[in-house]
């Protein structure tokens, strides 16, 4: 009986950084135009001789060939989160962290945690590419956020919210990007995390802004929602919120703005936030 590999894996596309090694073979650089590698994030030079002397000792200690705490050792443990919370801000503790063997295994642990066959995960594109194979090996649909180049390869927020589905388990930020470089600023993260706090149902189902007005103690009748997707106000309107549709020429956007649940509408927001603000200054 020949031996049968699992079909997802053999579906998966070989690594890019050997393909772009091939494309050397039978090539003889000159002296002084020397081969710069830039297909992998690998040092060029070795590390220090100290950090080599150290490693080497180390490895003649018994007590190395044994394993570790499952979640890694715990002074390592609390050395990284010390590092983190100095570096980053924020309470992380010991606890908090689990060392891996790299951040391919913590990719690969946290999503055969967190999706299954059939299940979606959002990658920004371009992505790193072992990103792609883990879950295309899990069983698991990749879903392309596409990449703006009008960002410098920041993604939008917004661009997010029609690729949410039922099945959406995870979206994935890497900031410094790779291979992009982009550096995400702190409110395109908290936006994201605005999503994620929504359990990941998308707009308009009404169980996003039921959690959202629970979340943060808001009355309906208290509050108003602005939108640029007219169907997504339907939903605010049921609420008791006043809704504000800003008008775009999309015709995915103007769906549903001729159904009776737009109090007000305006092809741009500031300045009708300035006549309301000045409609209600005294005198």
């Amino acid at each position: 009986m020949a031996l049968q590999a699992n079909p997802r894996v053999d579906a998966v596309q070989a690594p890019p950084i050997p393909e772009a090694w091939s494309w050397l073979e039978g090539i003889v650089l000159p002296p002084d135009r020397p081969l710069l590698d830039v297909c992998q994030a690998v040092p060029a030079d070795p590390p220090p001789q100290d950090l080599r002397r150290h490693v080497a000792d180390r490895a003649l200690d018994p007590a190395t060939a044994r394993y570790t705490e499952i979640f890694g050792m715990p002074a390592l443990r609390q050395a990284l989160s010390g590092d983190i919370a100095g570096i980053y801000g924020g309470d992380v503790a010991a606890q908090d962290c689990f060392i891996m063997a790299g951040c391919n295994q913590a990719f690969f642990n946290a999503m055969i945690a967190l999706a299954g066959t059939g299940d979606e995960v959002i990658l920004p594109a371009p992505w790193y590419f072992n990103h792609q194979m883990t879950l295309q090996m899990l069983g698991v649909k990749v879903v392309p956020l596409p990449f703006r180049a009008d960002r410098s390869g920041v993604p939008d927020p917004e661009d997010l919210r029609p690729l949410v589905s039922e099945r959406t388990r995870a979206i994935v930020m890497v900031s410094p990007n790779n291979p992009t470089g982009a550096v995400y600023p702190p409110e395109v993260i908290d936006a994201v995390f605005d999503i994620v706090e929504s359990d990941y149902i998308p707009e308009p189902d009404p169980g996003v802004y039921d959690v959202f007005l629970a979340r943060h103690a808001i009355e309906g009748p208290r509050a108003a929602m602005f939108e640029d997707i007219a169907r997504n106000l339907k939903p605010a309107k049921e609420r008791g919120m006043t809704t504000v549709w800003i008008e775009g020429e999309s015709p995915y956007a103007a769906g549903g703005a001729d159904d009776g649940h737009i109090d007000h509408r305006t092809p741009e927001l500031t300045p009708w936030l300035a006549a309301l603000v000045d409609r209600l200054q005294p005198g």
